[in-house]
């Protein structure tokens, strides 16, 4: 018995996990043939999915003016920029402050949001997306070293910084 005891291990653990895949297949056959929406009607998927397609195209028709911005009449105007600014409409840019009057470079705030599952290159990426830096591989080379300490929250950055300005913003503890 002893001789033959990994033989029955992995006998064991086949039919506990034949048993869970039959479950998981017999649910999943289930769910496949009907669907119970909470009025008590039930609907095959095919239907589910023309109902959806149908309250889409409806609701397209039909702008709703309950949830703001979408069909509201401000809706389909450009958000407005003050002439001179260097923000560009739909960015979530803050706007210049009317103290800085050198001209377009000058005086820009740019905000990045760093989440937790953010790696350099990413963070790289949308600062050149965003104007900050010129070329996402150099600095990815004088920013290698900060790459296990950048901090979660939002970095701002005004005018054009210096790759060390960017490295203190990005390793600075954050609260938000």
């Amino acid at each position: 018995m002893r001789k033959h005891r990994k033989w029955l291990m992995g006998f064991g653990i086949g039919v506990i996990i034949g048993a869970c895949m039959l479950q998981l297949i017999t649910f999943a056959q289930a769910q496949d043939q009907a669907l119970t929406i909470p009025d008590g009607k039930k609907y095959t998927q095919q239907q589910l999915d023309a109902e959806v397609a149908k309250a889409l195209a409806g609701a397209q028709k039909q702008p709703s003016t309950s949830a703001p911005g979408f069909g509201s009449p401000d809706a389909s105007k450009p958000p407005k920029v003050e002439p001179g600014s260097s923000q560009k409409p739909g960015t979530k840019e803050p706007a210049p402050s009317a103290a800085s009057a050198k001209g377009d470079a000058q005086g820009r705030v740019v905000s990045i949001y760093i989440s937790k599952d953010m790696y350099l290159n990413d963070v790289a990426a949308r600062l050149k997306k965003l104007g900050v830096i010129d070329n996402v591989n150099d600095f990815l080379n004088q920013a290698s070293s900060i790459s296990k300490k950048l901090k979660i929250g939002t970095s701002t950055f005004q005018d054009k910084p210096t790759y060390k300005q960017i490295m203190d913003e990005l390793i600075r503890p954050k609260n938000d």
